[in-house]
Parts: C-alpha cells; structure tokens; sequence
C-alpha cells in the first residue's frame, strides 16, 4: 500500500501506439518492432484492450474480473502477470496520471463470417512476401519467377497504396518486398515508409547490385531494419547462375555496406 491507496490505484497502464494488436479465435497476436510478434492467450488480448490510459491496474483487474466471472484477488493477479509480460516486451507504458487522451488499440476480431469460412486458420497473414516488380537487373538461370522485364499489368503505385492498405487493416504485422529486384520499383520507398508508419516491420530481398551507402541509409532512414541478399555459391558459380561478371563481389559489398549501417542481415 502507499498511504490511502493501493499500488493498484496508483498507475495507469497504456499500450503503444507503435504496438499492433489482432485477435483470432483462441486468442491473439501482439507485434512491436523491438520483440517481434508474440501469441496472446484471451486474457493478456482482454487486458490489452483495458490498458487505454485512463484505467488504473486495479480498473483493468475489474473488468476482467466481470469478463471471466472471476473474483477481485484473481483476476488482479491474472492482470499484474500480463503486465509484466507485457512490460518485459516493450509494449507498455506507465503513468502516475490518467491520459488526457485515452488510446483505445485497435484489435480486430474476425467476424462469425469469416470464421466459418476459416475453420480453425487465421483470419490473414501474419507475414507477406511482396513481388512487387518483375524488373530485373539479372538473368538468373535458376529465377523462380522468371523476371527481368516488368508484367505489363503490374501495379500502378495508387494500385499498390490500396493493397498495403488492406494488408494493414488486416493487422499483418510484417511485410518483405521481393522481386525481380524491389529496388527497381519507382515507388518502392514511399511504401516503405507507409508501412513503417503504420507500424509494420518490413524487410528487404534483394540481389545487392544496386546498394550503395547513400541508397542503404535511405532505406534505413524509410524503415527497413532487415534484408537478405542473395548469393548462390563461390565467385564463379554465383555468376555464372547470374549471368553477370561481377555480381558476387557486388552482392558482397551489399552485405558489408548493410551490416556497417546496423542493419539485419541474412543471406538467400
């Protein structure tokens, strides 16, 4: 106790903003840039929603309390156990005031529709890969996609805006732009920033040939905090798969320039 008050009295626990939340069935998911994505069971999704800064602990106890039926001593301590989770993750702040603008997350549940559509999978994605360009600067003899050239019919950028919409309002919480080679998009970097803003992680594949410093910082700078560059083998058989002189030690000037930039790097 502290004087008059409980402890539970005394704080008012708020998500971040930055935090993305989506509920499922059975429970939930909480994505943040710094720990990534987390399961949460119905409880800690409850007590998440409750957490909007202008409730204290023992606020949020009680409405968990009346959600699940239980007595006051319980679901205070089901509420501290989330918290500290919830804490140990990043995903909470503390005030010794209630907000002046309370922040209600925004935790979709899927609809009795879906659901039945569904079965037992997950109302979207959690992670996308994106080819969002054809366009290549290589030949790879082994190319999955078979790119090198644009589609005709590929998006315009108000067509792509409109797709990362939908994929946001569905909560995915990650996001890779592939290829052919992403870097090749004309607008490529204003979806990345889109996407970042919105609280997306986002992840870059590329081929390496077309990052030099300059272009790595701006994509540091738009969001982007890990990318996998592709190589295939020792000098000669990786250009010989890419069908360009020189494209191993390009690729590997890519991976030095990213890791001296701080960024995650993965090798394809």
């Amino acid at each position: 106790g502290n004087g008059d008050h409980e402890i539970e009295d005394i704080f008012f626990p708020v998500m971040r903003r930055s935090v993305l939340l989506r509920g499922e069935r059975t429970g939930g998911y909480l994505s943040s840039r710094s720990h990534g994505v987390n399961d949460l069971g119905s409880i800690e999704l409850n007590v998440a929603r409750f957490c909007n800064g202008r409730n204290t602990v023992a606020a949020v106890a009680a409405c968990i309390a009346q959600a699940e039926k239980w007595p006051k001593a319980t679901a205070l301590e089901a509420t501290w156990n989330v918290l500290r989770r919830f804490q140990q993750i990043e995903a909470l702040d503390w005030l010794l005031e209630p907000a002046a603008d309370p922040y209600s997350p925004d935790i979709p549940m899927p609809s009795e529709q879906s659901e039945a559509l569904l079965g037992r999978a997950l109302s979207s994605p959690l992670s996308v890969l994106w080819d969002i360009t054809y366009a290549c600067n290589l030949k790879c003899t082994h190319c999955l996609t078979g790119s090198g050239k644009p589609l005709p019919d590929e998006l315009s950028s108000q067509e792509a805006f409109k797709v990362l919409d939908q994929l946001q309002e569905a909560k995915v919480f990650s996001i890779t732009f592939c290829g052919g080679e992403p870097l090749m998009s004309p607008y490529l970097f204003d979806l990345i920033e889109k996407a970042t803003r919105g609280g997306m992680d986002v992840n870059l594949d590329t081929n390496g040939l077309l990052v030099n410093t300059e272009r790595a910082k701006r994509l540091a700078d738009a969001g982007v905090n890990a990318v996998q560059v592709s190589i295939d083998g020792c000098e000669e058989t990786h250009d010989h798969f890419r069908g360009k002189k020189g494209s191993f030690k390009a690729a590997l000037a890519a991976v030095r320039t990213f890791r001296s930039l701080g960024f995650s790097v993965s090798i394809s």
